[in-house]
């Protein structure tokens, strides 16, 4: 029994390696076989295995490059930038600070003499100025109204703001006064008891246009 099954192994063995022997000589004669599954698998194993089989997906993974290390050299350079940077910023700030004007609001119920006395002689001068150039339309036309505005003056007298805080109503009467504010600048230098305190006036005063075509400023 063991015998007949010996002989019957060996004899299958025998096939299968002629079989394989024969297959093998079929495809070195017919090279459209080479694309058999089984030989492209075969020919990868006996050439090279370092290659990756065809077919599959290669999945390549970038390189992580380290980040260059910091001297520190280079961090107290860029430190010291930076407090540079601040420090000129607060310069800046402190320099600026340091150049606002003096300001001092008045008006017709300031009751400091140097004050009053100026503001006096600016209303004048306004009101002279007014009158000798006062619109024409607006006596034409029988205008009148009161507006309110505000004349920033600086030290030297000239004319730093205009503005027109409340209207008359009348777009010509606005017009007007900020126009002979205008042909009356620039007005008399501050005196030194002003000077010394102050860099800019903040005038405001009611102008009133009369019917009788007249220019009237008060409080």
């Amino acid at each position: 029994m063991c015998r007949s099954t010996c002989v019957c192994v060996c004899v299958f063995v025998c096939v299968c390696v002629c079989c394989f022997l024969i297959w093998i000589v079929v495809c070195v004669a017919s090279p459209a076989l080479f694309t058999c599954p089984i030989y492209v698998y075969f020919a990868y194993i006996l050439q090279d295995n370092s290659k990756p089989f065809p077919g599959t997906k290669i999945v390549f993974k970038p390189k992580v490059r380290a980040k260059p290390k910091t001297s520190l050299s280079q961090l107290l350079a860029s430190t010291q930038l930076e407090i540079d940077r601040l420090t000129a910023e607060l310069d800046r700030r402190s320099l600026s600070a340091s150049r606002q004007d003096r300001r001092k609001a008045v008006n017709a119920s300031t009751q400091e003499y140097q004050y009053a006395a100026y503001l006096e002689a600016w209303r004048s001068k306004i009101e002279k100025i007014g009158n000798l150039n006062y619109p024409d339309e607006a006596r034409r036309n029988k205008l009148h109204g009161n507006l309110l505005m505000h004349v920033a003056v600086r030290m030297d007298g000239s004319v730093e703001q205009i503005r027109v805080v409340r209207s008359s109503g009348h777009k010509l009467l606005d017009d007007a006064a900020v126009r002979i504010v205008r042909l009356s600048a620039p007005f008399a230098p501050f005196p030194p008891e002003i000077r010394k305190n102050v860099d800019v006036l903040d005038i405001t005063r009611t102008w009133q246009f009369l019917d009788g075509g007249t220019l009237f400023s008060s409080h």
